[in-house]
């Protein structure tokens, strides 16, 4: 049974059509998520994921009185998370 034909036979078998396609790239999947380029971003993302609630916390605490929401200040927010991030 080719590719394509496998392919065609698994589209029809909704039910297993995700899991079948995993496992036969499951090879080429575990090649590009191992791969090495990964590394540095995945300690930034784990970096930001630790800090991120500090600042939130930080920068919510800074302010003297209570703030309402605004799309000024929620993109504010972003900017200085990534600020403090990079």
């Amino acid at each position: 049974m080719n590719f394509r034909q496998y392919f065609k036979f698994q589209l029809q078998n909704s039910t297993d059509n995700y899991f079948s396609l995993f496992f036969l790239f499951e090879g080429l999947v575990n090649k590009i998520l191992s791969a090495g380029f990964w590394i540095p971003l995945s300690r930034l993302t784990y970096c930001a994921y630790l800090v991120h609630p500090i600042v939130i916390i930080v920068l919510l605490g800074s302010f003297e009185t209570a703030q309402a929401y605004s799309d000024v200040h929620f993109v504010s927010n972003i900017c200085l998370s990534l600020t403090v991030m990079c």
